[in-house]
């Protein structure tokens, strides 16, 4: 199996999950952040199209979350853009609960 681990990772890329807390998505941007290396890190849903992109601005981290079909994430680290379109391409969302 091919080693997938980066020596000087620029982006940072994190699925949400039901069973991370807060604190702990906290602590692990904390950790990202926390690397030189990383310019930006990236919280994607996987329950709706949304994510937010943190990205290193001077000394702190400007953030900003973005949602639906015609947003795409701006990695400036890595001089592209990536269209919501493409990082869901093969996700199927529930429809929302229907109120009784």
């Amino acid at each position: 199996m091919r080693d997938l681990a980066a020596d000087e990772p620029r982006v940072v890329f994190e699925v949400e999950s039901p069973s991370n807390t807060t604190i702990d998505e906290v602590e692990r941007l904390e950790d990202f952040q926390s690397t030189p290396t990383v310019q930006q890190t990236v919280i994607v849903s996987q329950t709706k199209m949304r994510a937010r992109i943190c990205t290193r601005a001077g000394a702190g981290w400007r953030a900003e979350t973005l949602s639906g079909e015609e947003a795409a994430l701006d990695l400036s680290a890595l001089e592209c853009a990536l269209p919501f379109t493409e990082i869901y391409e093969r996700v199927e969302f529930e429809p929302p609960a229907a109120n009784a």
